[in-house]
């Protein structure tokens, strides 16, 4: 298959070919041909990055894409029946396991409120501002040192060390570039389909010898890290070496680009307190990549990654097949219900801070419906949730940075779990919110061994068959009596 890029290219050096034969060879070719080919080469980049990287593939679904790309990468058939290895697994997960509030998790801005909430702000690199538009950032309020990204993409990044010396022209055109782009269509990484794009800027970090942070890539399966990827001089050299959770180093671990094998580096100090946030970062999910940096005694987070090298990476065999042997894929597809308004979701255990919000959600509010309600709830004092709070039994979703869902169970002899309530803004309805508090319910459920799940369900059809959609069957009917005293 000709590749597009060098399809356009030979088109190029026809056309140029072509018209510098109709005029003298000193001659500098008319400027409306040099607007051409410029504008021809930007559609040819656009095409190359929106439709794939090899070829104008965006017709093509999810699916045979990947079959296709995988192919053509790795020289494999890809194997969905079932995977096996790590980087089929990857492909699998892509197409399979798509759990929306995983989005909030890979947008570089929206993730600094997870990392906060489970593992403390002090890990946080100190954030400028984030932006809709390159023209929004106020450039003379940065430091004259910064670091300047997109929250959708990973391939934006600018380092600044003297902002007199910035090129903003060029920096204006790149940034817009990477804003204008999708970083799904590359690689069909369903997360990124999602993410607002943004820009953002952060303090620029270094070591105490003033060089680039070492980037260590924990690799961690059911929230357990398992192995360990270092980055150094990742901006010039590019040194790459692997080593387990002992700190044991792994040669070849790669077919290729593993650099420098013989360097062995020193173990850093606070090795078991980054493995410790890794865990604690990476907790619920069955496969994710924590970025950590090492400055000094800080830690700083990096990034989550959910598609290590989008599931291309030269693996040898035998680390391709123990890595996917680590990966314990969910037994059912999961699959992304997703919200039909667009932004961004996420779920979470419901915080002190959110009870007025959830109290709202049960219904005094006349423009707020509920999907299930329990009539006493109603005149419970918001002090009273404190008495609910779990991991486990009692989330709220958050869009856009607000509280537009809630579910309240408690977990019961069984062993089971009882669902009260699930409750969703009224403008929202109808835009899954409510299926993916069910979802990630039963996902934590399923990790604390509660093997059975009961709702208390009005008698409405539309109630019900939200519960029926959700795998939930009809149990015993309750009446109800009452006395008048």
């Amino acid at each position: 298959m000709v590749k597009c890029a060098a399809f356009f290219d030979k088109i190029r050096e026809i056309v140029y070919n072509s018209i510098r034969a109709n005029f003298p060879f000193q001659m500098k070719p008319p400027t409306v041909f040099v607007a051409l080919r410029a504008a021809l080469s930007g559609i040819v980049r656009r095409a190359v990055y929106v439709y794939g990287e090899y070829g104008m593939t965006g017709f093509l679904p999810d699916r045979p894409f990947l079959r296709w790309h995988y192919r053509l990468k790795t020289g494999r058939k890809l194997n969905l029946s079932p995977p096996v290895l790590f980087n089929e697994k990857i492909q699998w997960s892509k197409l399979h396991d798509r759990r929306r509030e995983w989005v909030g998790l890979v947008d570089k801005y929206e993730v600094r409120k997870f990392v906060a909430r489970t593992v403390g702000g002090e890990h946080l690199i100190p954030c400028y501002g984030v932006w809709n538009s390159f023209d929004e950032i106020p450039f003379g309020d940065l430091p004259d040192k910064f670091v300047l990204k997109c929250t959708h993409d990973c391939d934006s990044v600018v380092i600044c060390k003297d902002k007199n010396s910035l090129d903003m022209a060029k920096l204006r055109k790149s940034m817009n570039y990477h804003l204008s782009l999708n970083h799904y269509w590359r690689n069909r990484e369903w997360l990124y389909k999602y993410v607002r794009p943004r820009i953002i800027a952060e303090e620029l970090i270094s070591d105490a010898s003033g060089s680039d942070l070492k980037d260590y890539k924990i690799f961690c399966f059911n929230g357990k890290p398992k192995m360990i990827c270092v980055v150094s001089d990742r901006f010039s050299l590019y040194k790459e070496n692997f080593y387990s959770v002992a700190w044991e180093h792994l040669p070849l671990v790669l077919t290729d680009r593993q650099k420098f094998e013989g360097l062995v580096l020193d173990k850093p100090g606070n090795l078991e307190y980054m493995l410790e946030l890794a865990e604690k970062l990476s907790t619920g999910i069955p496969h994710v990549r924590v970025d950590l940096y090492s400055a000094g005694t800080k830690i700083y987070f990096g990034e989550l990654t959910f598609n290590h090298g989008a599931g291309y990476d030269t693996f040898t065999p035998e680390y391709n097949k123990l890595l996917g042997d680590l990966w314990d894929l969910p037994k059912a597809k999961t699959t992304n219900y997703g919200l039909k308004c667009g932004g961004t979701l996420s779920v979470r255990p419901a915080e002190t801070k959110d009870f007025d919000a959830v109290v709202d959600l049960f219904g005094k509010d006349e423009s707020l419906q509920v999907i299930d309600k329990k009539d006493e709830l109603e005149v419970f004092p918001k002090e009273w949730l404190g008495v609910y709070l779990d991991d486990t039994q009692f989330l709220v979703a958050e869009y856009e940075g607000e509280v537009v869902g809630t579910l309240l169970a408690e977990q019961v002899r069984g062993p089971g779990a009882l669902i009260w309530m699930i409750a969703v803004k009224g403008e929202l309805r109808g835009k899954g919110i409510g299926r993916i508090l069910q979802i990630d319910h039963e996902r934590r459920c399923k990790q604390k061994q509660i093997m059975s799940i009961t709702a208390y369900a009005d008698n409405d059809e539309s109630v019900l068959n939200f519960y029926k959609k959700s795998g939930f069957a009809s149990g015993v009917t309750c009446v109800e009596v009452k006395k008048n005293i």
